[in-house]
C-alpha cells in the first residue's frame, strides 16, 4: 500500500522502506522500518532518504568501469613485480642473510592483502593460515608492523594524490572521484600483494640441481645468434640530455588562432622564427637567448612558453600588433574558469581551452580557477614579454595594462605555510628513516639499517640551516667546504640548478649536530668514490623535466604523514619540507639579541633596510654558527641510531628492461 512518505510503503500494519540503486546496479534495497507508528516511520524514512542520497551521489560520481579497474590492477602488478625483482637482485650484493628480503616481501604481501579486503580495520588474525601457525614468528611480527604502516600510508592524502595521478596517467581519467580513488587503492593493494607473493616464491626457490646445471650448460654452449644491427633497439633516453636551448624548447604545442594566415594555424614553437611580430616565434627566440645566457632555467623557459601558447589560444591573436586591452581581460577571465589541476594525463594535455572550460563546469567550485600565485606569475611573464618586444624595436606595439589584473593573495604571508614545532621535528627524526629501517627499498618499515642518501640528509640539513630543498639536493662536493675553521656549505648557482634570488647566494655553517650524525664521514665516502654530486642518488634522469628534489618528495611526505599524523595539518594546510625554513626563522627569532640580518643571511632572505642590504657585508660564519648552535638538539634518537645501526649506501637505481 502506498504512502505519502518518500520510498515508504505499508504492508499490513508495518512500514517498509524500498529504493532502487542507481545504474549500473540492477537491484533494489528493501527492509522493514519495524514500526507501525506513522510519525516514527516519517522520521526514519527521511533520514534514510538523505543518507542514501549522499551515498548514491558518490556512486554516480565514479567513472571507472570493471574493465578499467582490471587494467589498472594489471599495470600496477607489472610495475611492482619489476620493482620487487630489482630489489631482490640488488639485495644479493649485501652480506645480510638472503632470507631477510624474502621475509619482508611475504610480510608485505600479507599486510596488503588484508588491507585490500578488510580496509584499515583489518586484523592480522584474519589472514588464512595465521591462526594455524603456518608462518614463522618473524613474518608475523613484520606483517603486523607493515599492517600498521601501510594502514596509515594508503589512506593518507599523499597516497590519495598519487593514486589520482596514476589514474590520470594510466587511464586518462581526469578528476577521479572519491569512489575511483577507493577502487584504485583496493586494486593497487591487491596487485601489490599478488606481486609480492609471486616474487617471494620466485626468489626463495631452491638452487638448481647438478643435473639441471648440466642441462643449462648444454644450452649455454649453443652458438649465440646475434640479431642484425637494424633489429637492435637501444634506449638512450636516460643517456641523452638536452644539449642546446632548442632541445629544451621542443614539444610546446602549436596553437591555432583566429587571425592565422594559414589554415594550419600559428607556426609551431619548435619551428624557425619567421617573423618578429609573431608572439610565439618571438617568445621562443627570447627564451633561447635567456637560456643560452643562463638567465633562466630550462624548466622556467618551458613554463613560459606554455603560458604564451595558452594566451595565444585564448585570445586568438598570433601577432603583437593585433592585441587589445580586451584580450588581456579575456585571458584573466579564462584563467579564473580553468580547472586548477590540468595536464596530468595525455588526454588532458591534448584538450583545447574550450574543452577544458566545458570540463570545469562539472567540477566543484573549489577545483576551478587558477590560484593567485599562478595568475600573477603568468601576468608577470606576459609583462616581461611585452617589454622585451619593445626593447627589440618591434613597431606598432599596443600599450597594455597588465599589472592591474594581479590578484591579492588571501591570508597573511606568515600563514601561507605552517612551521614545524620543536615537538614536530623531534617526532619526525624519531621516524624509521633516521632511527632504523628494514632496507634501502623499505624505508618506512622499522629495521636495523640506516641509509645514507638524499632522503636521509636533506631534511636534517634543512632543519639545521633553513636551506631550500633544491639548494641542498643539487649541492656538489666542491660546495661542501671542510678544510676551514668553520666547515660550511656554499650555495651559489652551479650547472645543476640556479638560485631563487640574489640573496640565496651565501655561505652557511655545517651545524655540529650534522657532524655528530656522521656528515663529514658521508662526504669523505662520496669523495673516495670519485663522485661529483653530494647526493648522486638525487640526480634527475637526463632528458626529463624532474628536479633534484623530486626524488625526496614522496618518501619525505609519507614520513611526515606517518610520523605526525593529524599534527601535520595546521590551519587546513599541510606541513611540508619548506616548513623547516619557517621553523628556523621562528626559533631563531625568539632570541632578542640576534640581529635580523643574521637570520636573513642564514636562510637566504633579502635583507630589509638600505643599510643592511647595501652597506653591510654578509654575516661572518662564526657569528652564524653561534646563532645556529642555539637551535635545540632534536635528533638524539637519530644520533643514537647512527652509532648502533648498520650504515648502508644509497639504493642504486634499477635498470629499466
Amino acid at each position: 500500500m502506498g504512502t505519502k512518505l518518500p520510498f515508504c510503503i505499508l504492508r499490513g500494519t508495518t512500514f517498509y522502506w524500498r529504493r532502487r540503486l542507481p545504474s549500473p546496479f540492477k537491484m533494489s534495497v528493501e527492509f522493514s522500518l519495524g514500526t507501525k507508528d506513522l510519525r516514527v516511520a516519517r522520521g526514519l524514512s527521511s533520514m534514510l532518504t538523505i543518507e542514501t542520497d549522499r551515498a548514491f551521489a558518490v556512486l554516480r560520481e565514479g567513472k571507472m568501469t570493471p574493465e578499467q579497474v582490471d587494467t589498472f590492477a594489471r599495470q600496477k602488478f607489472a610495475e611492482h613485480s619489476a620493482r620487487l625483482s630489482a630489489v631482490h637482485l640488488l639485495a644479493r650484493d649485501r652480506q645480510t642473510p638472503w632470507q631477510d628480503e624474502i621475509v619482508a616481501t611475504r610480510a608485505a604481501a600479507i599486510a596488503m592483502s588484508l588491507l585490500a579486503h578488510h580496509g584499515r580495520s583489518a586484523q592480522l588474525s584474519d589472514f588464512p593460515g595465521i591462526a594455524d601457525g603456518e608462518f614463522g614468528t618473524e613474518v608475523m611480527q613484520r606483517a603486523q608492523a607493515m599492517l600498521e604502516t601501510y594502514g596509515l600510508d594508503y589512506w593518507s592524502d599523499v597516497r590519495a594524490k598519487r593514486l589520482q595521478s596514476d589514474l590520470a596517467e594510466k587511464l586518462s581519467l581526469p578528476n577521479p572521484s572519491p569512489l575511483d580513488v577507493a577502487e584504485a587503492r583496493t586494486a593497487t593493494l591487491e596487485a601489490y600483494a599478488a606481486a609480492g607473493a609471486a616474487t617471494a616464491a620466485k626468489f626463495s626457490a631452491s638452487p638448481k640441481s647438478l643435473d639441471d646445471l648440466i642441462s643449462l650448460a648444454s644450452r649455454f654452449s649453443e652458438p649465440v645468434k646475434t640479431p642484425p644491427a637494424s633489429e637492435v633497439l637501444v634506449d638512450r633516453g636516460a643517456e641523452v640530455a638536452a644539449t642546446s636551448a632548442a632541445d629544451v624548447l621542443v614539444g610546446v604545442p602549436t596553437v591555432a588562432t583566429a587571425d592565422s594566415e594559414k589554415a594550419s594555424g600559428a607556426p609551431a614553437l619548435n619551428s624557425p622564427v619567421q617573423s618578429d611580430d609573431d608572439i610565439l616565434a618571438f617568445a621562443r627566440s627570447a627564451a633561447s637567448f635567456d637560456l643560452e645566457n643562463k638567465i633562466i632555467r630550462a624548466s622556467t623557459a618551458s613554463q613560459k612558453l606554455q603560458v604564451f601558447a595558452l594566451f595565444v589560444e585564448v585570445t586568438g591573436k598570433s601577432t603583437f600588433q593585433r592585441l587589445h586591452q580586451a584580450d588581456v581581460k579575456k585571458f584573466v577571465d579564462v584563467m579564473a574558469m580553468l580547472p586548477k589541476v590540468r595536464g596530468r594525463s595525455v588526454a588532458q594535455r591534448a584538450m583545447s581551452v574550450d574543452e577544458l572550460l566545458i570540463e570545469s563546469q562539472s567540477l566543484p567550485k573549489t577545483q576551478v580557477g587558477l590560484g593567485a600565485s599562478t595568475v600573477n606569475r603568468n601576468l608577470s611573464y606576459l609583462t616581461k614579454l611585452m617589454r622585451q618586444a619593445r626593447m627589440a624595436g618591434l613597431e606598432g606595439l599596443p600599450q597594455l595594462e597588465i599589472s592591474g589584473f594581479r590578484m591579492k593573495k588571501k591570508g597573511k604571508v606568515s600563514e601561507k605555510r605552517p612551521a614545524y614545532s620543536t615537538s614536530d621535528v623531534e617526532t619526525l627524526f624519531n621516524y624509521t628513516i633516521w632511527t632504523g629501517c628494514l632496507s634501502a627499498a623499505r624505508r618506512h618499515i622499522p629495521g636495523n639499517h640506516i641509509v645514507w642518501d638524499g632522503l636521509y640528509w636533506c631534511p636534517l640539513i634543512s632543519a639545521y640551516s633553513g636551506a631550500r630543498l633544491e639548494e641542498i639536493a643539487a649541492l656538489s662536493l666542491a660546495e661542501v667546504i671542510l678544510d676551514h675553521p668553520v666547515p660550511h656549505f656554499v650555495f651559489h648557482e652551479n650547472e645543476s640548478r640556479g638560485l631563487k634570488t640574489v640573496a640565496s647566494e651565501r655561505k652557511v655553517p655545517i651545524h655540529p649536530v650534522l657532524i655528530e650524525l656522521g656528515f663529514i664521514r658521508y662526504v669523505s665516502s662520496q669523495k673516495k668514490l670519485k663522485k661529483k654530486d653530494l647526493f648522486p642518488d638525487l640526480r634527475p634522469n637526463a632528458g626529463t623535466k624532474t628536479s633534484w628534489g623530486d626524488r625526496t618528495h614522496y618518501g619525505f611526505n609519507i614520513a611526515v604523514a606517518n610520523a605526525l599524523g593529524a599534527a601535520r595539518v595546521q590551519n587546513d594546510k599541510n606541513k611540508t619540507f619548506h616548513s623547516f625554513r619557517h621553523y628556523i626563522c621562528t626559533e631563531l627569532g625568539r632570541f632578542k639579541d640576534l640581529k635580523d640580518k643574521t637570520i636573513q643571511d642564514i636562510v637566504g632572505h633579502e635583507n630589509v633596510g638600505t643599510t643592511d642590504r647595501i652597506y653591510k657585508d654578509p654575516t661572518e660564519l662564526e657569528v652564524m654558527l653561534e646563532a645556529m648552535s642555539r637551535l635545540p638538539d632534536l635528533t638524539k634518537a637519530a644520533i643514537k641510531a647512527s652509532r648502533e645501526r648498520e650504515i648502508i649506501p644509497a639504493r642504486r637505481k634499477a635498470i629499466k628492461t
